[in-house]
């Protein structure tokens, strides 16, 4: 008789990226406090969070922002916010 009591080990889990990692986290200001957004490198978004949570915080301690995000890649990505919060917005890579 063997170690496995009869169960069938199940199938070794294959080593794949499920999704594609996030490339920029932006800080922008919305109803009086911040928002963090998470984009792919398409300018896709894909987690939206309130920008004070500690998680923020560590993710961002060691990045140096790029000020304002009024360029025209971001027109679509942004498209909710006025030009003075888009201008005045943290873009993390």
């Amino acid at each position: 008789m063997s170690q496995d009591f009869g169960i069938q080990m199940p199938a070794r889990h294959s080593e794949t990226i499920h999704h594609k990692p996030v490339k920029y986290l932006v800080l922008i200001e919305s109803g009086g406090g911040m928002l963090a957004k998470m984009f792919l490198e398409s300018k896709e978004l894909t987690l939206e969070c309130d920008g004070a949570a500690a998680e923020v915080a560590f993710m961002t301690a060691q990045l140096s922002p790029e000020v304002g995000a009024c360029d025209p890649e971001w027109d679509t990505a942004l498209c909710a916010f006025d030009s003075m919060a888009r201008a005045s917005a943290k873009v993390f890579t």
